[in-house]
């Protein structure tokens, strides 16, 4: 083997064809694998090499969040806006509504008690659709018909007589102001004191969201409608 290295090395130039180098690098080949030898030198990648490359990837993750978020691109006429979307919304609904649309910071204690029932109505009529069309598809007739159930002032009027005891004091007053509050409309098929109860109880709702203590909303929620409807199974 070391004779074939040998004329190999003082017999092959650039005036060898192709061919023939071909075949004598094959026989050396050939002898080396009888031999169990590798032939083929690879660079070995030290562990200072490594931890450089480690240390440049970490570099790079820092320099583009984008890396850690998923970016995808939108394209607007003749331009492209990049987006990023969070793979885990880190703040509660609200406050991460107003960070994305840039809206100003708003102090809860200013919005009066109808403006807190309007948001609240809209996000306990959310919360309650969402359960109902989780238990399953049916037809969207069903659908309004299970909702409409629990949306309605007198349902809302019960719950919030179901609640009263699990609420602190902040919430109690707050259900209260809302209640009290004079509203320059009423809902249809509703006694006054059904609807300002219901009023009070969406106040309530919509201070907990703006808050961001939804968790809390979805626990008063579940009570009530557990105490409502204790021992029966809902089915479509």
């Amino acid at each position: 083997m070391f004779e074939l290295v040998k004329f190999i090395n003082v017999n092959s130039s650039e005036q060898n064809s192709k061919e023939y180098l071909q075949a004598l690098y094959q026989r050396l080949e050939t002898l080396c694998d009888v031999l169990g030898i590798i032939i083929e030198k690879k660079e070995e990648i030290l562990d200072s090499d490594i931890e450089a490359l480690i240390a440049e990837r970490q570099k790079r993750k820092e320099l583009c969040p984008c890396r850690r978020d998923q970016r995808y691109v939108v394209r607007t006429g003749n331009h492209f806006r990049g987006y990023q979307r969070r793979s885990k919304m880190e703040k509660g609904i609200d406050a991460y509504i107003k960070e994305q649309f840039h809206l100003p910071p708003v102090d809860i204690r200013t919005y009066s008690p109808l403006t807190l029932a309007y948001i609240g109505d809209g996000i306990y009529d959310l919360i309650i659709r969402s359960i109902i069309v989780g238990k399953g598809n049916t037809k969207a007739s069903r659908l309004h018909q299970e909702t409409s159930k629990l949306v309605r002032a007198q349902a809302q009027s019960e719950m919030i007589d179901l609640l009263l005891p699990y609420l602190s004091e902040e919430e109690t007053d707050i259900y209260r102001r809302g209640r009290n509050a004079k509203s320059p409309t009423m809902a249809k098929n509703a006694t006054m004191t059904d609807y300002r109860k219901a009023t009070g109880f969406e106040a309530l709702m919509g201070y907990l969201y703006l808050k961001d203590e939804f968790e809390r909303m979805v626990e008063l929620i579940k009570i009530a409608l557990g105490e409502e409807e204790e021992g029966k199974e809902q089915t479509f």
